[in-house]
């Protein structure tokens, strides 16, 4: 069973997260409110996989699994009702981000983890907002995304090592 993901934010790192899930063979959801911002995103994602493609640094089915595996959700809770993994990727606006862990954490199952691309703010202090700090971890990808194979994990002082495995 593949995990399912959920990114939230569609802009330039969010698509980024996206589609290096699809690729990977995760079946993953992109969010955002604006469904204007999702049509740019995929379209944005589209074109990247064909650069990709056609530069030969991405395998020709990377086509059909983005096609397959990935999705688009304006609605927040729907979009993580089923996710096993959520990685919020929205400005960093420390207030909009804790909105957005706490309708995440309200809907998600207890094994989900919740993850923070964010590049500023401590990991711990996102954490503390949450009921379960210990399955919220820092996920900070580096841009662009689908070209850097380098992601840093960030332990929070309450991040359990099942979510770091």
């Amino acid at each position: 069973m593949s995990l399912r993901l959920t990114v939230i934010g569609a802009g330039t790192m969010g698509a980024g997260i996206a589609q290096v899930a699809a690729i990977h063979g995760f079946s993953t959801t992109l969010c955002d409110l604006s469904a204007d911002q999702l049509s740019t995103a995929m379209s944005s994602i589209s074109s990247s996989v064909e650069k990709g493609i056609d530069r030969g640094k991405t395998p020709p089915e990377a086509r059909d699994l983005v096609a397959q595996g990935l999705s688009t959700e304006t609605d927040l809770l729907k979009a993580c009702a089923d996710a096993d993994v959520v990685i919020e990727a929205v400005p960093e606006d420390i207030n909009l981000k804790n909105k957005i862990f706490g309708t995440v954490e309200s809907v998600v199952s207890s094994h989900a983890i919740i993850a923070s691309n964010t590049s500023s703010i401590p990991i711990s202090k996102l954490a503390s907002s949450l009921s379960a700090p210990e399955r919220f971890i820092g996920m900070h990808f580096f841009n662009p995304v689908p070209v850097m194979s380098l992601v840093e994990i960030i332990r929070g002082e309450k991040t359990s090592e099942s979510v770091i495995d």
